[in-house]
């Protein structure tokens, strides 16, 4: 009895009077890099794994279309891992590579993870435009925002069914225009001189509240019980990086469309990497 007395009392000291939290060890910095490096190598043997058995898989078989998303999918955890090295920094930190860049083509190449992320009764319609112009990117950033975008979508679609489902409409098109656009939520946006270049998620749920979209890119801030509120910030930082801006517009008849542009590519104005 007086041993469960002194635990009881123990327990009551502990939590009363908690300790702060201390870290030994390296850095958390080098332990995140080390990680992320490890993760990175074992996400390349899956890699090749899944290139392995699409090469031998029989041509038109789903065996082979998963293995070829599967591959894709691999490679792009790989190239997030490699972007995580470089902003936790350390002496092999380097700036994020950009290059000439078809929104057309990524949006294809990230078709088959797309889709495994859409419900089974949503609908997803992709819409892409002819001779859409070129871009200055990092790809693997690009296909970071779709994703995050066509998730959100797929999370309104679902818990707003319309008609017995729900629909996402990824589009791709340009702006011909000169000015200034405005970011969603009251941000300020970039001046593009010229063309630019937009691909957009549309959703048929039933839009957001004002407090949604006024907070909408503000880390933390989430509508969903698993959800950290990390996405739609980096989105936001991520096309910002490419001198882009980021447009929402929703109200409850509609749904919503969150709309990224992009300056098209000229040799002379590039967005820095």
């Amino acid at each position: 009895m007086e041993s469960l007395l002194e635990m009881r009392n123990a327990e009551r000291f502990a939590m009363e009077n908690p300790r702060p939290p201390t870290i030994g060890g390296p850095p958390v910095n080098t332990v995140c890099r080390q990680l992320a490096h490890d993760l990175a190598n074992e996400l390349g043997a899956i890699c090749s794994m899944a290139q392995l058995l699409e090469e031998t898989a029989e041509d038109n078989t789903p065996v082979r279309d998963d293995a070829r998303g599967l591959r894709e999918a691999a490679r792009h955890a790989v190239e997030l891992c490699q972007q995580l090295q470089s902003e936790l920094g350390g002496a092999r930190a380097a700036a994020i590579p950009f290059g000439v860049s078809d929104v057309n083509g990524v949006v294809n190449r990230a078709l088959p993870v797309l889709r495994s992320v859409v419900a089974k009764q949503v609908r997803l319609v992709v819409d892409l435009a002819h001779d859409l112009p070129l871009v200055m990117a990092n790809e693997s950033q690009l296909r970071e925002v779709i994703l995050e975008l066509v998730k959100n979508a797929n999370h309104a679609a679902t818990a707003h069914q319309r008609d017995g489902g729900g629909a996402i409409t990824l589009r791709t098109g340009v702006l011909r225009r000169k000015g200034h656009e405005e970011d969603g939520a009251g941000l300020p946006g970039a001046e593009f001189d010229g063309d630019a270049v937009y691909f957009e998620v549309c959703d048929s749920g039933c839009g957001m509240t004002a407090e949604t979209r006024q907070n909408l890119f503000d880390v933390g801030f989430t509508t969903k019980a698993d959800g950290r509120g990390l996405g739609m910030p980096s989105v936001l930082r991520i096309i910002r990086g490419h001198s882009g801006t980021v447009t929402v517009q929703s109200n409850a008849a509609t749904g919503t469309r969150i709309r990224c542009s992009l300056p098209c590519y000229r040799s002379s104005a590039a967005p820095s990497g």
